[in-house]
C-alpha cells in the first residue's frame, strides 16, 4: 500500500495549489494503475488532510472530485490515521502533497513520531510558488522532497521493495548461490 496525503488546508487555496495537488494525485493514481508495482501495492490510499484526516473513498476508475480546502492542517488526526495503516511487516510509503505551511511545533511533532516508525518512508512534493521545501525536508526522508514536475521520478525512484538481506558472516557469504559454480 502507498498512502498519498493531500494537504487541504486553507493555504492550498492560493496560487492554484489545490488544483495542482489534484492533478498530481490523478497522475499518481494513473502511474500506480499502469505500474508493475500495482501487484504489490494496489491502488494508492488517498488521505485528505486539513482540520481532520479522512480517507477518500474512490473506486480506481472514478475521477477525483474537487476537494474542499479550508482551515488549518491539524497534525494529530493525520498521525492517528497513519498509525492505523502501519504494519510492522512491511514498509508504509507516504507521499505528501503540500506547500509545507506548518507550524514548527507540528513539524517537530511529526519528526518525533517518525523517529519511532522506521517502517514509514515519507516523500513530499512541494506544491506552489510559495512552498517551503525546507519545512517539507524536515518531514520527509533525506532527499525526499521534489518539485511537482518530478512527480514521476519521486514515485519511480522510491525503493518500495525491502532491501535484500545481506550476509552477516563469511560463512553465509561462502554458502550463497553467488559463489556456486554454474
Amino acid at each position: 500500500m502507498i498512502v498519498v496525503v493531500t494537504d487541504t488546508s486553507g493555504s492550498m487555496r492560493e496560487h492554484g495549489k489545490a488544483m495542482l495537488a489534484r492533478n498530481l494525485l490523478s497522475f499518481a493514481r494513473e502511474y500506480w494503475r499502469l505500474s508493475d508495482e500495482k501487484a504489490c501495492f494496489g491502488e494508492p490510499v488517498i488521505v485528505l488532510w486539513g482540520a481532520v484526516a479522512t480517507l477518500a473513498e474512490l473506486s480506481p476508475d472514478q475521477d477525483l472530485p474537487l476537494f474542499p480546502v479550508d482551515g488549518r492542517a491539524v497534525l494529530q488526526p493525520l498521525l492517528a490515521l497513519l498509525e492505523g495503516l502501519i504494519s510492522k511487516d512491511e514498509m508504509l510509503p507516504v507521499l505528501l502533497l503540500s506547500d509545507g505551511h506548518f507550524s514548527s511545533a507540528d513539524v517537530s511533532a511529526f519528526k518525533a513520531w517518525r523517529r519511532g516508525k522506521p517502517e514509514v518512508s515519507v516523500r513530499a512534493l512541494a506544491i506552489g510558488p510559495d512552498a517551503s521545501p525546507a519545512t517539507l525536508a524536515k518531514m520527509a526522508d533525506p532527499g525526499g522532497v521534489f518539485p511537482p514536475v518530478e512527480v514521476g521520478w519521486a514515485l519511480a525512484s522510491w525503493t518500495l521493495q525491502p532491501a535484500p538481506m545481506l550476509p552477516t558472516s563469511l560463512g553465509e557469504l561462502s554458502d550463497s548461490a553467488a559463489w556456486s559454480e554454474p
